[in-house]
């Protein structure tokens, strides 16, 4: 199956659900962009959306979204020194990183199954320090 027909299905899914998932139609659009551009695998396109669509909720900021030089996915999202990074290649392990409050790492390292509860948990703790600070966060990424 192509990368766009994998894309499509997955747009489909958004489409079909009940709730309007801005976060996973801001992903798909981007990762989109990095096939047409050849800088990514389809399957570690995918793949992200697979875990994003597990750990992103409807109040969480959106993730800055590109491919390294292999084609791995990398997700980042951050507020002042709170961060979580995310890394997904087409096959293998996915790399997490996630940095608290005062730039500690807390999580960091290589994992087969990622600690998907977890890390939706520390997307809401950065999504909460975003919309103290900027309420309107949204209006960043309107078209």
């Amino acid at each position: 199956m192509s990368a766009a027909a994998t894309l499509a299905q997955h747009r489909n899914l958004v489409r079909e659900s009940r709730t309007h998932d801005e976060a996973f139609e801001f992903a798909v659009a981007k990762l989109s962009e990095l096939l047409r551009e050849e800088r990514t695998n389809p399957r570690a396109a995918v793949r992200f959306l697979r875990v994003l669509r597990q750990i992103q909720k409807p109040e969480h900021v959106f993730p800055h979204i590109t491919a390294d030089e292999e084609g791995e996915i990398i997700a980042l999202w951050s507020a002042s020194k709170m961060s979580l990074e995310l890394a997904i290649p087409a096959e293998g392990d996915a790399y997490l990183r996630m940095t608290d409050h005062d730039g500690s790492e807390i999580v960091v390292g290589f994992f087969r199954w990622l600690p998907l509860l977890e890390t939706s948990n520390f997307l809401s703790d950065l999504s909460d320090l975003v919309v103290q600070s900027n309420p309107r966060w949204r209006s960043l990424f309107a078209s």
